[in-house]
């Protein structure tokens, strides 16, 4: 866990000086795209969602986000950020014989800097990367005459690094944005001892060895002081 050292010495930095701000935040992912490397052959790149509209669930709140983050001013308009976000991601896939969903919970500790686009500080920009750790991962998978769901999280790689991107509007204490965040995991070709997951016919295991998903949504913050 040595990698939350230098998180949490920003936390405890500007705590301690500077003009702090604290807010709150919940939100949802309106678009979810998953990328794929298949085990069998790591060259071609297998997307399922792009696959059709109907692998698309586009139900809102479907993935939600919670967090609370700090804002300590640097210098002009340009802010720190940093705190503690719990983010959810995944899909859902279909076809004639194989169905396949997966929902991931994990920790994401942001590393961002603000940049406010307005004199009164009304509109904004956070960009720069979150440090992450994932929690949980539910894989659930039929396959012809297998079927099968389990945790798959200490099959994939728990500690991840993500770009992010959110523009947001505030008015007094209230404030809407619009957020992009990209992550990579890596997954395990073992699933031994993870639930009742389908073993040599599990369509996350021979199509997605290496992943990569991208997550766009809106947020809702509140600022607490």
């Amino acid at each position: 866990m040595k990698w939350l050292c230098l998180p949490l010495l920003c936390l405890l930095t500007l705590k301690l000086c500077g003009q702090t701000r604290l807010f709150v935040s919940a939100g949802t992912n309106t678009f979810t795209q998953f990328t794929g490397e298949p085990s069998l052959n790591p060259v071609p790149v297998y997307n399922f969602i792009s696959a059709g509209a109907d692998n698309q669930d586009k139900r809102f709140a479907k993935y939600w986000r919670l967090g609370f983050t700090m804002e300590n001013r640097l210098y002009g308009p340009y802010y720190w950020l940093t705190g503690i976000k719990i983010n959810q991601a995944g899909y859902k896939f279909s076809d004639l014989n194989h169905t396949s969903s997966l929902k991931s919970t994990y920790v994401s500790i942001p590393m961002l800097l603000r940049v406010n686009l307005s004199n009164a500080n009304t509109l904004y920009i956070d960009l720069g990367l979150m440090e992450n750790i994932l929690l949980d991962a539910q894989l659930k998978e039929t396959a012809y005459q297998y079927s099968g769901q389990g945790n798959i999280a200490r099959s994939l790689s728990r500690l991840s690094t993500n770009f992010y991107i959110e523009l947001g509007f505030n008015y007094r204490r209230w404030g809407v944005s619009a957020f992009l965040q990209s992550n990579a995991f890596g997954s395990s070709k073992d699933f031994s001892g993870n639930g009742n997951v389908p073993q040599g016919q599990s369509y996350f295991q021979l199509y997605f060895q290496n992943f990569y998903y991208q997550t766009r949504g809106i947020n809702l913050t509140y600022r607490i002081r």
